[in-house]
């Protein structure tokens, strides 16, 4: 599968069963190649219940933090509105692609200031693409069996939107 990387130049995207399309280009996920060293993360993405667990810890390292969100998470209940600007990637997973709290939730989060990286996972599909970017979504990880080419066209199904964005 030969691709233009985000920089526009001929690669070969890395093989898995997950693509990453940020910022309307393809390329390879930094937090995922960092899961396999064995040394010193660099970047460290941790489940809702960890952070919960261990924020206080998570926030002394010197690494990109991550996060990953259910999509029927509850801003108010998670403690994280304070630490928006400490926080690299927050990743929300929908459980099935007709729930729509992960559209507000990315929303929400882009209204509170969070200016990192915000990626939709999971459930999703190719209908939602553009929805998902107009909500403040700037990073989707899907199927590898997706056609890259008609992903990146989704993004630009539509010159113009009728109400604002985030």
């Amino acid at each position: 599968m030969s691709n233009i990387n985000k920089v526009g130049s001929p690669e070969r995207v890395y093989k898995t069963d997950k693509i990453l399309i940020k910022n309307t280009d393809l390329c390879n996920d930094p937090w995922r190649d960092s899961e396999k060293n064995t040394e010193k993360p660099i970047y460290k993405s941790v489940s809702l219940c960890q952070w919960r667990q261990e924020r206080g810890e998570l926030l002394t390292e010197e690494w990109a933090l991550g996060i990953t969100l259910p999509a029927d998470s509850d801003l108010y209940e998670i403690d994280l509105l304070d630490d928006l600007d400490k926080i690299d990637l927050i990743s929300i997973e929908f459980s099935t692609f007709t729930d729509g709290r992960g559209f507000s939730l990315a929303a929400q989060l882009r209204q509170y200031g969070f200016t990192g990286e915000l990626r939709a996972t999971g459930a999703i599909i190719l209908d939602q693409l553009y929805y998902l970017y107009r909500c403040g979504f700037n990073a989707f990880e899907l199927s590898a069996n997706e056609d890259v080419d008609i992903i990146l066209n989704a993004l630009k199904a539509f010159s113009k939107g009728y109400q604002p964005g985030w």
